[in-house]
């Protein structure tokens, strides 16, 4: 990423409020006889409690935008795998019934939140065909319109660590080009990797503070906010990786599966 693109995220006159939320508790991590008999056991939905995570982080996002005094609209981009998706639909479902939002927010499929395609999850190449914006809108009919054409529906594959930790930081300056904007806060829904890569990327790029970062683990709709005040060229971290939300309802979170960056 050239370093002008780069610099555009610490412009004074840009102002921003991102969070960044992993998917829910998903099935076969709880059940691993799932993907036995399942027609696409690589992309396993949320178990019920993963369903409830995700609405109480739309909870816990309303409250923290009623706090703050936020008035603007909310628009969520999610990776393409099915349980981001839920877990999308989960937070819409927590904020609008726990806010006064004069619109719904709006919700995007955005490929470049997608897992990590790296080789060891995944030995072969997964079908591009269950995660176009045609299929997924049959399951998740809120879906908006794609506002930008990606080549492909996932990744390149295999994925490196490194393509990986890039691919997130182009994700986040993307989202903020064109999704964004000082009346239009963003909520990105992706996975352990990307959720623990984004920040990482940003100190690394000593675009948000702390510049030195290490996130040691992402559990189960764990919530990171990132603001840009107005007239700083610096972004605040002001939650990582926080799950404070989930107080009763962390039983069985997934710390095991996530993904050492």
């Amino acid at each position: 990423m050239s370093s002008e693109r780069l610099s555009a995220l610490t412009d004074p006159s840009l102002e921003r409020v991102v969070y960044v939320v992993r998917h829910g508790e998903r099935i076969d991590q709880i059940d691993p006889s799932w993907s036995n008999t399942a027609p696409e056991p690589y992309d396993p939905p949320l178990t019920e409690l993963g369903v409830a995570q995700a609405q109480r982080t739309g909870q816990y996002i309303a409250e923290d935008r009623q706090r703050n005094g936020y008035k603007t609209a909310l628009t969520v981009l999610s990776s393409p795998f099915y349980r981001t998706l839920q877990t999308a639909e989960g937070i819409i479902h927590g904020v609008t019934k726990h806010s006064s939002l004069a619109e719904r927010p709006a919700m995007y499929l955005y490929p470049p939140l997608s897992e990590w395609l790296a080789r060891d999850y995944f030995p072969e190449p997964l079908p591009d065909d269950s995660f176009t914006h045609a299929n997924r809108i049959r399951q998740f009919p809120v879906l908006e319109p794609p506002k930008v054409d990606f080549p492909t529906p996932l990744p390149p594959y295999p994925e490196s660590r490194t393509e990986m930790r890039q691919r997130f930081l182009h994700s986040f300056l993307d989202a903020i080009e064109n999704y964004s904007s000082p009346s239009t806060h963003l909520i990105l829904v992706s996975h352990g990797a990307g959720c623990q890569a984004i920040p990482q990327q940003l100190a690394a790029a000593q675009i948000v503070r702390p510049f030195e970062l290490r996130i040691p683990e992402t559990p189960y709709c764990c919530v990171t906010k990132l603001v840009k005040k107005l007239n700083e060229k610096e972004w605040c971290l002001e939650v990582c990786a926080g799950t404070q939300h989930l107080t009763d309802l962390l039983e069985r979170t997934g710390t095991e599966f996530v993904v050492k960056c």
